[in-house]
């Protein structure tokens, strides 16, 4: 492109429209400077015109097959987000000893994620049916408890692996349970207003 016709002030302008920062030994840059800036930015060299064009012709290819690259990786994380960001219903109960034993209602934090997702925390009340995301689930459902057990016929202590949590899936709420559910909140919340008050 030529700029050769344009006033430093008009060129200025243009710099400052398109937010590109100009290499100045003064304060004030002077029409060389704010070319070669414009040039750099739309990726013209000091070449020919015509040598422009071929370098941008070769040089194209590889850009967008690096944006292509870069837009599946995007829709990838989107994707993967998605599902592991929906939520699910589960009725969860423990298998470790000191959990059974504890108060019917205890809460669980699961604690999930990647440096791509991002980590989450979903909590849930053990023996009652839930709404956690999907992501805290896998994490439930990779859990594992090892316990060591006596061996008398070797003489030895053996370990195994069982599944530290025992989930049943259930069906997701239908418009009527919601309204139900939403209803006892309700009731609950203003209850819980009346104590305070």
């Amino acid at each position: 492109m030529s700029y050769e016709g344009q006033t430093n002030a008009q060129l200025l302008s243009l710099v400052d429209d398109l937010g590109i920062e100009v290499e100045s030994k003064n304060q004030k840059p002077n029409k060389a400077e704010l070319i070669a800036a414009l040039d750099n930015y739309y990726g013209v060299s000091e070449e020919t015109e015509d040598e422009d064009v071929q370098v941008e012709e070769e040089t194209s290819p590889k850009k967008s097959k690096k944006t292509n690259k870069k837009v599946e990786a995007a829709k990838k994380k989107r994707e993967q987000y998605k599902v592991f960001m929906r939520l699910v219903r589960v009725n969860v109960t423990s298998n470790a000893q000191n959990q059974t034993k504890a108060a019917p209602n205890q809460v669980l934090n699961v604690t999930w994620g990647n440096e791509v997702l991002g980590y989450h925390t979903d909590r849930l009340v053990l023996g009652k049916p839930w709404h956690i995301r999907f992501g805290a689930l896998q994490n439930l459902k990779n859990a594992v408890i090892v316990q060591s057990v006596q061996n008398d016929e070797e003489n030895r202590v053996d370990t195994i692996e069982f599944p530290a949590y025992n989930i049943i899936e259930l069906p997701m709420l239908n418009k009527k349970e919601l309204e139900k559910l939403a209803k006892k909140q309700t009731i609950r919340d203003e209850s819980l207003d009346a104590l305070v008050d």
